[in-house]
């Protein structure tokens, strides 16, 4: 019998599949399976099973065709999918395959069916995913056939090892229900029977749109493939239909375990609420992001996740495509920032150094951690953790200790034998096996003390330590410098209360020395200074007498024209002013008078003088001046009495003359040389 020849294997895969492109219309389909129709004739045995199978093997090549698009996922689409738009012309010529096909949610490998045994699983698992249709690949992923319940039905029927009874077909494809006649009418209505008794098409496409499809398949396939995320495909209904490599290594499931499973079988199932939220927004918003949840991966392992999922079309077939980043490691971290930095964020200072040390000794389960100042070429540590098993207070030099190399690095990590390396570490009492650490840095790029652990075991998590031990040690170089800041602050504050109370003494001593000084009865000078316009800021008591003012406030914002002297003597004061502080020179000995308030004047000798502010600026000028009018009067009295001398002497004749009797000189008047008719150009 023709059967005993024909293996199992031929018997389920139905060769040859009809394969069409997405972007195809849906009347230039049907057209160009009417075109190419194929003239291939299987020729089976006459018995019951082999017309049974031949019947079948045409109806379901011709039944059922394969839609491969650029990414090279295939798609299935059914004589039901094309009879259903057959009964609506009007959509054909706008209508493309994108909106009819179904993802392929089964695919088998022609390698991977050796056995009877294969076909009984593949027969349970379509089964148990209600699938009817299942694409075979060759080794490039090639589809070449398929497999459907039908032809899988005959295949183990004709297995001798099968029970009889055991195995039935999900539903019987009759002839009269086959959309070849719908098909025909639409494309050529003169002659509906021309093609009502084929039963086999060929394949739809030509070599060269074939060609071009491989490269651009391949072409992102390999982008999906070497994508940096995970990367999963699924149905509207949740159901995972394509994932990359990525996500193979992510959950540590093969493609074949992932394909099929819902989405929600991904996640621990405690997260189902949130996630079944999560998913169902994105149909509405066409695009979600949810950061930080929990997927369920091989072992049971949870990793965490940011997962940015959105709708794109296949045709008008809308699919959802999800990215999977992992975070696992920086949800790591960030859970253990937020630990430490609520074990420190209300403490400053040394507190803050202690409590910084302890917290991340404790949530990194790590046996010591130091936090150092550098301070010329050696160390002073600020906080231990824990204290009571080391030195305190430990001031150490840099050289030949692992710090030198975080000086060196910024960073440094010694994994193993830390003891051996640094024989002379003088940080511990015990055995040091690995050590981690990184520099502080101020505000203006220099170091100022380091950050570091050391642990009695090889480290194994270096990158999370370290990371962590980086992000704490910013925060502790700006906690060191705020200090650092402050006692200085202190010591400046310090210096200046000092100096403002032994210079406040000082002018407390001077001013009064001056206002003794000034305010004395004996003093014989009026004082007084002015601002750059020549208005009175102060002056002393003999001042107020001369301008017959009682108080300082009487004259203070006052100028010389309000003062009794305002009229006659105003400008020239005002223009003395204006020569002293233009000039910055003193300008002494000036003889001028004074008007008083009882009408009479009187004779001055004034100094005048510019003085400064702290910066060296004129703000003013200070005067000060004495009563010269006796003086005065003497002087013009002497004159008086000099001139009637002279005339008397003249008019006597009368000769003068003096003699030095230490130098022996003889000194002689004209009226002398005139008396002895002597020359003065002789000598006496």
């Amino acid at each position: 019998m023709y059967l005993t020849r024909l293996s199992l294997l031929e018997i389920a895969i139905v060769d040859n599949p009809l394969i069409l492109v997405p972007k195809m219309s849906v009347r230039d389909a049907i057209a160009q399976v009417m075109a190419h129709r194929s003239s291939t004739t299987l020729k089976w045995s006459r018995n019951r099973i082999g017309q049974e199978f031949s019947t079948s093997r045409g109806r379901e090549r011709s039944g059922c065709v394969l839609v491969v698009d650029e990414h090279r996922s295939i798609s299935i689409v059914t004589e039901y999918d094309l009879l259903a738009v057959v009964l609506r012309p009007e959509v054909l010529d706008t209508l493309t395959l994108r909106a009819l096909m179904s993802p392929a949610s089964l695919i088998w490998r022609k390698a991977e069916i050796n056995h009877q045994e294969d076909l009984h699983a593949i027969w349970q698992q379509m089964q148990q995913q209600n699938v009817t249709i299942v694409p075979v690949l060759d080794d490039c992923d090639q589809a070449i056939g398929i497999i459907s319940d039908i032809s899988l039905f005959y295949a183990l029927q004709a297995d001798q090892s099968a029970v009889e009874g055991e195995i039935t077909p999900r539903a019987s494809r009759s002839p009269e229900s086959s959309a070849v006649t719908h098909l025909s009418n639409l494309t050529n209505p003169t002659d509906p029977a021309e093609v009502t008794d084929q039963t086999d098409y060929a394949v739809i496409a030509t070599p060269e749109t074939i060609a071009t499809w491989r490269e651009q398949a391949a072409r992102y396939r390999s982008l999906f493939e070497d994508a940096y995320d995970a990367i999963l495909i699924a149905n509207l209904d949740g159901y995972i239909t394509d994932v990359n490599s990525q996500a193979e290594i992510l959950f540590g499931y093969s493609r074949h375990e992932l394909i099929g499973l819902h989405q929600s079988e991904l996640h621990p199932p405690e997260d189902f609420d949130e996630i079944s939220k999560s998913f169902q927004e994105v149909i509405p918003a066409k695009i979600n992001t949810a950061k930080n949840l929990r997927i369920l991966c091989q072992n049971e392992q949870i990793k965490y996740v940011d997962i940015r999922a959105k709708i794109i079309m296949i045709g008008d077939k809308p699919i959802i495509q999800g990215l999977f980043r992992e975070v696992t490691q920086q949800h790591r971290i960030e859970e253990t920032l937020r630990a430490v930095t609520q074990q420190t964020e209300d403490k400053q200072g040394d507190e803050f150094f202690v409590a910084l040390v302890q917290a991340i000794a404790k949530t990194l389960n790590i046996d010591y951690v130091f936090l150092t100042e550098l301070t010329g070429e050696f160390f002073t540590t600020l906080a231990i953790y824990p204290l009571e098993d080391l030195q305190s207070n430990i001031i150490y030099h840099s050289k030949k200790t692992p710090c030198e190399y975080v000086l060196k690095r910024g960073s440094f990590v010694c994994q193993s034998g830390l003891q051996q390396h640094f024989q002379n570490l003088p940080l511990l009492k015990t055995d040091a096996e690995g050590y981690i650490g990184t520099v502080l840095t101020s505000q203006k790029g220099e170091v100022i003390g380091n950050l570091f652990s050391i642990t009695q075991k090889p480290i194994k998590d270096i990158q999370y330590i370290l990371t962590i031990l980086k992000v704490f040690a910013t925060q502790a170089a700006a906690e060191l410098e705020r200090q650092r800041a402050n006692k200085q602050l202190e010591k400046l504050n310090q210096d200046l209360q000092e100096m403002l109370v032994s210079r406040t003494h000082q002018l407390r001593e001077q001013e009064h020395f001056l206002q003794t000084l000034l305010n004395l009865e004996a003093f014989p000078l009026s004082v007084f200074w002015k601002d750059c316009n020549s208005v009175y800021l102060g002056c002393n008591q003999s001042f107020l007498r001369d301008a017959k003012l009682r108080s300082l406030d009487e004259i203070i914002g006052k100028d010389d024209y309000a003062m009794p002297w305002g009229a006659t003597e105003a400008d020239k004061y005002r223009a003395d002013d204006r020569e002293v502080m233009e000039s910055n020179q003193p300008k002494l000995g000036i003889i001028e008078t004074q008007a008083q308030g009882n009408g009479h004047h009187i004779w001055l000798e004034t100094n005048k003088m510019p003085f400064y502010d702290l910066d060296g600026n004129v703000m003013g000028v200070l005067g000060l001046y004495q009563n010269i009018t006796d003086r005065k009067q003497a002087e013009y009295e002497l004159q008086h009495i000099s001139m009637r001398l002279n005339l008397a002497v003249k008019s006597a004749k009368i000769g003068i003359w003096e003699w030095n009797v230490s130098t022996n000189a003889l000194i002689w008047d004209e009226q002398m040389f005139a008396l002895y008719g002597i020359k003065k150009s002789e000598n006496i």
